[in-house]
């Protein structure tokens, strides 16, 4: 029996408690039912990404487009969380702090056809949404009042999806969240101490030790982390390190379009199209030019839900190694 584990990770300083002792058998996701019941159509008359239907958008942003179509398109959010006119300012309480805040939510619409799934792009439909990415990207992260800026892609019904239509979304806040805040400050601390980035040392420990990689190419390496906090999670890293995101060539995006697909089409073969959140972490503002900071792509498949004990403790428990997740992806 393999004992349980904890590991830390050094950017966010959290646990997990590995317990594969507990796990299932490794192949019992696969009896999962097929999630669409029926065909998906490639245009849906009720869905307001499909081509023909900007009657149901507020408004279209921007488009990446040849002369007959469009392939990326970013839209207002018609339900934003938040809203870009609001001034901040602070209502000072000590027992019931208050603050208004302003930001931006926008859709991007990944590609025009209603049943296309992301593990089937083509890599230069890839080159095309990463491009959409930069491109908002370095837009709101120039607007004075935004401080924080992320991209972020729910795949699935469990990863909070609300419309099947291929589709991701970029948010800018008005203010950094302390959990932002909390991982650039452990980064910069590693730097203070060590002399190095936390980035780069995960990165070299990863390609010398290799039993946690998944793909690599000249630019960028794919893995599974050391202290994977869910079963299978993929992180995809730059080997040029640099705090913003808005600052990736065009060399880089081709080299990034590559390995994200290759690695979205693994998940999808190996875990049968499963659930996942994908997070774009960039620097804060304030921090975009940082030395001890590296932008990033985060990938956590939705395999399992969070109990009590993960409820108590504040500690994700993963049933599996990362060890053992990374040879199940790479067996092709």
């Amino acid at each position: 029996m393999v004992k349980p584990e904890l590991r830390q990770n050094k950017i966010t300083n959290n646990w997990t408690l590995y317990a594969p002792h507990r796990s299932t058998r490794p192949m019992d996701h696969k009896k999962k039912k097929n999630k669409q019941k029926y065909k998906l159509p490639k245009y849906e008359k009720e869905c307001p990404f499909c081509p023909g239907n900007e009657k149901m958008l507020p408004s279209v942003i921007s488009e990446i487009r040849n002369k007959n179509s469009w392939f990326t398109r970013i839209v207002s959010n018609k339900y934003p969380v938040l809203l870009p006119e609001e001034k901040q300012k602070k209502f000072n309480d000590v027992t019931f702090p208050c603050m208004l805040t302003s930001g931006n939510q926008e859709v991007i619409v990944e590609h025009p056809m209603h049943n296309k799934n992301i593990s089937s792009f083509s890599t230069c439909e890839f080159e095309n949404l990463l491009k959409t990415y930069r491109k908002r990207f370095d837009e709101l992260i120039r607007i004075k009042s935004n401080k924080f800026v992320f991209v972020f892609r729910n795949h699935g019904e469990g990863a909070g999806a609300s419309r099947i239509h291929p589709h991701s979304q970029i948010v800018s806040l008005g203010f950094v969240p302390a959990y932002i805040q909390y991982r650039e400050n452990n980064s910069k601390k590693f730097f203070h101490k060590h002399g190095r980035s936390i980035y780069k040392t995960l990165l070299e420990r990863e390609k010398k030790e290799k039993k946690r990689m998944l793909f690599e190419n000249d630019a960028f390496l794919a893995f599974v982390p050391y202290a994977a906090e869910v079963k299978c999670e993929l992180w995809i890293l730059p080997k040029k390190q640099r705090a913003n995101f808005g600052k990736i060539t065009n060399k880089e995006i081709i080299l990034l379009a590559k390995i994200l697909k290759k690695t979205l089409e693994r998940l999808h073969e190996k875990l049968k199209n499963p659930d996942y959140n994908l997070v774009l972490y960039s620097a804060s503002k304030h921090n975009i030019k940082a030395s001890y900071l590296c932008w990033h792509i985060q990938i956590r498949p939705k395999l399992s839900r969070p109990a009590g004990f993960e409820i108590v403790s504040g500690m994700n428990v993963n049933p599996s190694l990362p060890e053992i997740d990374a040879k199940f992806l790479r067996n092709h």
